[in-house]
């Protein structure tokens, strides 16, 4: 298999990749990112979906293995993988695109939910110190989001489900339809994703005081019936399905430590405790860890990551409470935590880790700087004392 087969499969994939690019500068439009920022993470994007499928050739990558079942249709549909090799099978198959071009076509759905997050990201830091600015702004610029999520597989499709969940966690009220959204796409590709999603929304919910006690009502419900649904079939997928004690649980969890251990080479965390694991998950490889050229600049990365932490997670801890916005945050929140945990436990290869922990990440920086307190520089509080002077103190008698 090649990236190309011939001089038309060129063009032709030059001409998906400016489809692409339109249809990711539609998206900013739509949410009201400048055309010159969403250009340039759209070609920053697009950039990384012609390495990945690059160097996907050389190895035994799940698109690959996704591309070539599409070509030959040697799948049923179902939630899951056979979704995702449906979903290549239309582009693949029926129109004969090429790799890079499938991966072109996959790479638009990441590069939308690229953009939602940006969006999200740098309107909540309008009023937050200029590191924070700084930090929202760049974030869609870390290589490792551009990558793992820019070519075929589940990532692309959870990257834009994990964005649309961040831009209805922005204005729940207003944009509950995105919300629908992301728990559909996951539900396509990751069931048990989409079971967290509609477990955060619910909390999230309850405590959003801006909505009526009917409304809450009214989502709690829906939301349950359709956590009710989706935990059954995932459960039947995993092989769990009917009276589940926890020894079966436990036995599922090792099971599928054993499976991702076994998938690819890497650093096994399944012998650490929770915390470790945990920390392991997000900031693993670090520059200790690192061999090899590629783990190194992955262990840059996650020392960039464990830098941003620090600097977001102690401020972000003193959010004042009572804030009316608490319900539209705490979905990225418990999502996040829930996602994490799960993950954690259930992934004992690192290396599987470095490209399914960016659909919490987003989730959790998105968190982190909404949850910043606002800052208020030098020529603010010279304005604010020019417009409410200071009233003189009563002096005691």
């Amino acid at each position: 298999m090649t990236l190309v087969d011939s001089a038309a499969d060129v063009l032709i994939a030059c001409l998906v990749a400016m489809a692409s690019l339109v249809s990711i500068l539609i998206a900013g439009r739509l949410v009201g990112t400048t055309m010159t920022r969403t250009m340039a993470i759209g070609i920053v994007h697009l950039g990384f979906a012609v390495v990945f499928a690059a160097l996907a050739l050389g190895t035994t990558a799940d698109a690959r293995v996704y591309f070539e079942d599409a070509q030959a249709l040697q799948v049923t549909f179902a939630l899951g993988t056979n979704a995702v090799v449906y979903l290549t099978a239309l582009p693949a198959s029926v129109f004969g695109l090429s790799f890079l071009a499938t991966n072109l076509l996959f790479a638009s759905l990441s590069g939308v939910g690229l953009v939602l997050i940006d969006r999200v990201l740098r309107t909540s830091a309008q009023q937050k110190s200029r590191t924070v600015r700084i930090i929202a702004a760049g974030f869609v610029f870390l290589p490792s989001i551009n990558f793992w999520t820019a070519g075929i597989g589940k990532d692309a499709v959870m990257l834009l489900a994990v964005g649309c969940l961040i831009w209805s966690a922005a204005d729940f009220r207003a944009r509950k339809l995105m919300a629908v959204a992301a728990i559909g796409l996951a539900l396509l590709v990751r069931p048990h994703i989409a079971a967290i999603m509609a477990l955060a929304l619910c909390v999230s919910v309850v405590f959003d005081r801006r909505i009526s006690l009917g409304v809450r009502a009214a989502v709690v419900a829906a939301a349950g019936a359709a956590t009710a649904t989706i935990l059954p079939m995932v459960l039947d997928m995993v092989g769990l399905f009917g009276q589940v004690s926890l020894d079966e649980v436990s036995e599922y969890i090792r099971y599928r430590q054993n499976v991702s251990l076994d998938g690819s080479a890497g650093i096994d965390i399944t012998s650490m405790s929770l915390p470790v694991q945990l920390f392991s998950y997000v900031f693993r490889p670090t520059l200790i860890d690192a061999q090899g050229a590629l783990e190194l600049a992955a262990a840059v990365e996650n020392a960039l990551l464990l830098g941003i932490f620090v600097l977001l997670v102690p401020r972000a801890a003193m959010a004042p409470s009572g804030d009316p916005t608490l319900g539209n945050r705490l979905v990225l929140v418990v999502f996040a935590c829930i996602t994490l945990v799960v993950l954690a436990q259930t992934t004992a290869n690192l290396g599987i880790a470095m490209r399914q922990k960016w659909m919490i990440i987003p989730a959790m920086v998105g968190a982190l700087v909404s949850f910043m307190p606002a800052h208020i520089g030098p020529e603010t509080l010279a304005a604010l004392s020019r417009r409410t002077p200071l009233r003189p103190r009563r002096q005691l008698r």
